[in-house]
């Protein structure tokens, strides 16, 4: 079997499920077992069990199918026997795929592969069946609720994935229409984009600057209201694309300082976060080891920054921050500055 470039260990749930998904449905057809799943990606025999939940919860949400019994089990993409990738039939199917597209922000990484594939699905269907999925897709969306909030129906980002994904395969530049933070209205210019990237629950587009080839900034994806992709190619430089995304990593984020400095963070959580911090890593560094009276060490390599800092002030008072004495000194301050804005 063929290795697929780029997967060195099974990341985070959210992105595991989707990678599997996204494989199964690309080799439609075909069956696979668990072994054949890890050895696809290059996963060690630790992910086994991890692997093994993800595909029990993809085959309970109606998106695949298996087969045979202990040890021998194989799983394949489920589709209609129509052809199409769904039949109007599957009812029960299309709700529990279109509530997994609902949370798909909860997990960093999946949103794209769900959204590319519900667009994929409403093509492929004859105007009838569209319908019925549209219909489905409100109902589903007016009953998933965010923190009491309605999910937005209209969320205007999938329609320009395609496009983004095309210009960035094909070297193009793409003309944007944008909605700026500080003004009212958005500005239309030439973009050059690299890369796209999940950064808590939202898809952002990196793109090389025009007028300053050495630097680098982000779009955020729903913030797009207009783009068209342009005649003129650029020339991708492998190694800057490289370091862009070394920038990501070592700063954790889409926020960042144009060259950041990754440091050893060293962070101290009371033992019943655990899961938590397993569920939800800030970083791929993260590592977690068991400390003394009843509290777990994190140890993170990464930059500094605003980010990281408001990730710690999110778990309140059940963190204190070990090293760098930098970052304990940023905290510091913020307590004076609150404790000035806000005393009697």
């Amino acid at each position: 079997m063929k290795k697929n470039v780029g997967f060195s260990k099974a990341d985070g749930r959210g992105e595991r499920m989707a990678t599997i998904l996204d494989y199964l449905v690309k080799h439609y057809g075909r069956s696979y077992s668990t072994s054949e799943i890890l050895g696809a990606f290059d996963w060690s025999e630790e992910d086994r069990r991890k692997v093994q939940r993800d595909l029990q919860s993809l085959t309970e949400l109606g998106l695949v199918s298996c087969e045979g019994n202990f040890p021998k089990i194989f799983f394949q993409y489920k589709s209609g026997k129509s052809g199409n990738f769904f039949a109007a039939s599957l009812g029960d199917s299309l709700l529990n795929f279109f509530f997994l597209k609902r949370i798909a922000g909860i997990y960093p990484g999946s949103k794209e592969t769900i959204d590319e594939l519900i667009h994929v699905i409403s093509e492929a269907l004859p105007p009838s069946e569209k319908f019925q999925l549209e219909k489905i897709s409100d109902e589903v969306c007016s009953k998933v609720l965010f923190l009491g909030s309605p999910p937005d129906h209209v969320d205007g980002t999938a329609k320009h994935l395609t496009l983004l994904i095309r210009a960035i395969q094909e070297h193009r530049k793409v003309e944007v229409e944008y909605k700026k933070n500080t003004e009212e209205s958005s500005s239309v210019r030439a973009r050059i984009p690299l890369l796209l990237v999940i950064y808590q629950g939202e898809i952002y587009v990196g793109c090389r600057s025009i007028s300053n080839s050495e630097r680098t900034y982000f779009l955020k994806l729903r913030r797009i209201v207009r783009m068209k992709l342009l005649s003129e190619h650029y020339d991708e430089d492998s190694l800057f694309v490289q370091e862009f995304r070394n920038r990501i990593v070592k700063s954790g984020g889409v926020f960042s300082e144009q060259q950041p400095t990754a440091e050893n963070v060293l962070l101290r959580f009371p033992y019943y976060t655990q899961n938590v911090l397993e569920e939800r890593p800030y970083h791929p560094s993260q590592k977690i080891f068991n400390a003394q009276n009843h509290t777990i060490d994190v140890s993170l390599n990464v930059e500094v920054n605003r980010s990281l800092v408001q990730w710690i002030l999110g778990f309140y008072d059940g963190v204190e921050v070990l090293s760098p004495p930098k970052l304990r000194q940023e905290l510091l301050d913020f307590g004076k500055f609150l404790s000035e804005k806000y005393k009697a």
